[in-house]
């Protein structure tokens, strides 16, 4: 299982590979189906309305998620900012450091 489907929010959900996992589950009996009498009563068109509906507002909070890992925080401008001038400051000392060692073994 790759990092991505471990710790992702967005998983797809998991069949089981192997006969040996299902094999145990005994199949549930069938209910039975009572036909429906009232066909002329139930109306498509708001159906069909309220799941496109569902669908919009379904999208519109997918998007809205906040796409990163959840690990890391939502906010880390200022840690990448402080992380750049500590990472300058020790280059700069280590081309100190190196000028320095390397002048005096010439002298």
């Amino acid at each position: 299982m790759s990092l991505i489907d471990r710790y992702s929010n967005r998983r797809r959900p998991t069949v089981p590979n192997t006969f040996e996992e299902i094999k145990h589950i005994e199949p549930e009996k069938m209910r039975e189906i009572k036909p429906i009498k009232k066909l002329e009563n139930i109306n498509f068109h708001q159906i069909d309305e309220r799941v496109k509906n569902l669908r919009k507002q379904l999208e519109k909070t997918m998007n809205e998620l906040p796409n990163q890992s959840p690990k890391k925080s939502l906010d880390c401008e200022s840690e990448k900012a402080e992380l750049l001038i500590e990472s300058r400051k020790l280059a700069g000392a280590c081309k100190v450091y190196f000028f320095l060692h390397f002048f005096f073994f010439l002298f």
